[in-house]
């Protein structure tokens, strides 16, 4: 989106609109029709004959949504807005967002801005502090190409928009630089930007937030996750912080200086961490919890924290590999593997000698999707799978046989 001036309220070409007053025809221009209830005026939509397969639902606030993604949808302009959102994170790790805004037109189709919808509970968007409880922060007045013409909010268990950033907002800029009062897209474009948002800000100032602002990371507890664009929509998704303290999440974080290696004898299996200063300390196999670097352990801890992951449990503690997965790709995705398993106390000799391991009770299988554009993991998509007993515990075991030679 070139140049598009994103101001509280309106956007609007070549000076500053605050609040959703000034230009607010909606403006569809498109070369197909689509089925359903559509009122328009022929000032407002140029349309061929010819009719599409395209079905809406009318409604001025059509909005839809199952736990993990939210859908809200104009069926007059013939747009979707959508979030995604990570169901459950983990204390200290970032709760992934992505928001999207796509033409359901099988046309190109230009569409005027007419304002965002209203924060409940938060400052109006006529207020210039607005802008400090969204994002992407506007400090300018565009958003990067490609991206979704749309705000980012998250509200906390009461209700109340959280403070997002700490920029003062640049008017002098947006005033004097011209932009764009609408947003054009290609037929069935889907414009979409990720977040990671690891918290928010508080300040003193009311009038001026981004003075003398602290930032604090997201405590355990329900927030909402609100997306909205300047269509007057708004798609909103709960998601849970709970604390890596529960006996779901069986992992130790061990600082980034430390080396987590493994370690085995006629009577141990399991890790060893060996600290900077020399010492070291030793975590069985067969027992939780398992040492991780800190980078991994965020990786970790929202898998292990995630209900799905949970009831895939079954009650019992899975154990994470430390040392981390693969990755596997198919032909639209690239995921991250990872496997947690169930261990007895029993002891198997599989190929006989003096090796010996644990006995396998369970494995939990997690692909997790690596988001192509930022490399974020998409923690709100994990696919579980729970493998078979029947394919555990199964070895390649090699025997080496050497020939007696003897002279005569």
């Amino acid at each position: 989106m070139a140049a598009a001036i994103v101001i509280a309220g309106a956007l609007v070409s070549g000076a500053l609109l605050i609040g959703v007053g000034g230009a607010t025809t909606k403006t569809v221009t498109a070369t197909t029709q689509m089925t359903g209830t559509v009122t328009v005026t022929e000032a407002e939509v140029s349309i061929s004959t010819v009719t599409s397969t395209v079905t809406c639902v009318p409604s001025s606030s059509y909005s839809t949504s199952n736990g993990t993604d939210a859908l809200a949808t104009d069926c007059e302009a013939g747009l979707t807005l959508g979030l995604s959102a990570t169901p459950t994170i983990a204390e200290g790790a970032n709760e992934t967002v992505t928001v999207s805004v796509a033409n359901d037109l099988p046309a190109q189709s230009t569409v005027n801005y007419t304002g965002f919808p209203a924060l409940a509970h938060g400052p109006s968007e006529s207020d210039p502090i607005f802008l400090n409880f969204v994002l992407p922060a506007q400090a300018g007045c565009s958003l990067p190409a490609g991206d979704a013409p749309a705000l980012l909010a998250i509200l906390n268990g009461s209700g109340y928009p959280l403070q997002l950033n700490a920029d003062p907002p640049n008017f002098t800029t947006c005033v004097s630089n011209g932009g764009d009062d609408h947003q054009a897209f290609g037929p069935l474009q889907a414009l979409r930007t990720v977040f990671d948002v690891g918290g928010y800000w508080t300040s003193p100032d009311r009038l001026e937030p981004w003075l003398n602002a602290t930032y604090h990371q997201f405590s355990s507890g329900n927030y909402t996750a609100v997306a909205i664009d300047p269509w007057g929509q708004a798609a909103e998704l709960g998601f849970s912080v709970v604390s890596v303290d529960q006996p779901t999440a069986c992992l130790r974080e061990v600082p980034a200086s430390a080396t987590v290696g493994t370690y085995d004898d006629s009577t141990f299996e399991g890790y060893v961490v060996t600290f900077a200063n020399g010492t070291q300390s030793f975590f069985p196999l067969d027992s939780c919890p398992v040492p991780v670097s800190p980078s991994f352990y965020g990786a970790l801890a929202p898998i292990e924290s995630s209900p799905a992951f949970v009831a895939a449990e079954g009650g019992h503690d899975y154990e994470a590999d430390p040392f981390g997965g693969g990755t596997l790709s198919n032909t639209s995705r690239i995921y991250d593997a990872l496997a947690f398993t169930l261990y007895s106390d029993q002891k198997m000799y599989p190929c006989g000698g003096t090796y010996w391991t644990y006995t396998k009770l369970g494995e939990i299988q997690v692909l997790v999707p690596v988001n192509a554009t930022s490399g974020a993991l998409e923690f709100s998509h994990l696919q579980i799978q729970v493998i078979p007993v029947s394919e555990l515990n199964i070895y390649l075991c090699t025997t080496t046989t050497m020939a007696a030679s003897s002279s005569t």
